[in-house]
């Protein structure tokens, strides 16, 4: 995802998170497919989104403080993978 999005910037364009985090997953998908099937995967890919909203969201309705994108983001990580581990149990 690093990669993709310094790619990005080089050459100059604006990605928001969702294209960015699809083109990471089939990236992923196309390296290893039995990453579909992976409990693993699915809470890396969910704890990245929920941390990636989280903290967007708190940066346009409260502050853009390092504390507050750090608490953000550890909960919208948390919000995010609580149904994915849910279900693996």
């Amino acid at each position: 995802m690093g990669w993709i999005g310094l790619v990005e910037r080089w050459r100059q364009r604006s990605v928001g998170p969702g294209p960015l985090f699809a083109a990471t997953a089939l990236v992923v998908l196309l390296l290893d497919p039995w990453a579909l099937l992976d409990v693993g995967a699915w809470l890396s890919v969910t704890a990245l989104a929920g941390a990636t909203a989280a903290t967007r969201w708190s940066d346009r309705a409260i502050a853009r403080s390092g504390l507050v994108r750090v608490v953000a983001g550890s909960i919208g990580a948390t919000a995010f993978t609580a149904p994915v581990a849910a279900f693996a149990l």
